[in-house]
């Protein structure tokens, strides 16, 4: 596949600190260089199509020994009524 003429640029940018990028994954058909439709990002698995990070909820595990009220409220919003799954928005 072509490479993009921004990730061309960055690519160059990234070498000079000896950094050297894979493969690019993006949503972005002129940037992606991967048929993987969820690849993995940081962990996750991330739809490219739908542009969500999907993650299991036995993931979202809260350390339970500064258990508060509020910890309990992030911890049901991150894992939202989706069922053994749930998407974050990106």
């Amino acid at each position: 596949m072509q490479e993009s003429y921004e990730t061309s640029e960055i690519d160059t940018i990234l070498s000079t600190g000896q950094f050297q990028v894979k493969t690019w994954h993006s949503n972005n058909k002129n940037v992606n260089q991967s048929d993987e439709e969820r690849p993995d990002f940081l962990g996750h698995k991330w739809i490219k199509v739908l542009d969500k990070i999907s993650f299991k909820k036995s993931e979202i595990v809260a350390d339970l020994t500064n258990l508060s009220k509020r910890g309990c409220l992030i911890c049901h919003t991150n894992v939202g009524s989706h069922g053994a799954r749930s998407t974050m928005h990106h």
